[in-house]
Formats: structure tokens, C-alpha cells, sequence
């Protein structure tokens, strides 16, 4: 299953933690994907009736889901939400008018695009 998250800022991974706070905490491979499967679990568990916000350790997580993709991206704790629902928003329109009305199916096939 793809999980794409906009990539914001430099070196974003696919649940909105950067490298550097990867490294900053010096977290093994084991403790990174046990994170990452952690905040996918809360994300597409989570009912559609609930807010997009969820509070994870000390940040913030913020998705939102087209189709079957859900786009996430971890915060501050005071950051302001809207301003990164909108971003999400802004990247799903970038990547629809990059690759003509894209797909989960065109991202996973083209994913060496983006890069």
C-alpha cells in the first residue's frame, strides 16, 4: 500500500517526519518503521466523523485523504492546521495538473517521476 505525504520541506518522509528529526533522535530502522506504521494505523483507522487532527507524542498530525490515499504530515504542536490541510491541498492539485488527473494507480506507477 503507497502512503504519499507532500513533501513540504526538505527531506520529508512518508509520515511527515524529516530526516533530521530522525537523526536528531537517533532512532534505529526498527524504531522508525514501528513510527511510521504507528501513525499509519492511527490515520486510516481513524472515522471519518473525527477531525483530521491527531495529537502523537509532541506533534501534531495532520492528513487528509483522496480516495484511497491518505496524505500526512507531522507538525507542532502549535502550528496552525488549516494552513496545512490547504498545503495538502495545494500538492494534490500540483500532482493532478503534473500528471493529468492522477490516480492512485499513476502514482504508483510513475513514483520515479517525482524524484
Amino acid at each position: 500500500m503507497v502512503r504519499p505525504s507532500p513533501q513540504l520541506r526538505a527531506g520529508a518522509t512518508a509520515n511527515g517526519f524529516s530526516s533530521a528529526d530522525y537523526s536528531a533522535n537517533n532512532q534505529t530502522e526498527a524504531e522508525k518503521a514501528r513510527i511510521e506504521a504507528e501513525v499509519h494505523r492511527l490515520v486510516t483507522s481513524r472515522d471519518k466523523k473525527y477531525t483530521n487532527f491527531i495529537e502523537y507524542n509532541n506533534y501534531k498530525l495532520i492528513y487528509r485523504r483522496y480516495a484511497g490515499l491518505f496524505f500526512t504530515i507531522a507538525v507542532d504542536v502549535q502550528d496552525n492546521e488549516l494552513s496545512y490541510l490547504e498545503s495538502i491541498h495545494l500538492f494534490v492539485e500540483l500532482l493532478d495538473s503534473y500528471f493529468a488527473n492522477v490516480c492512485e494507480l499513476t502514482l504508483c506507477l510513475t513514483s520515479t517521476r517525482c524524484t
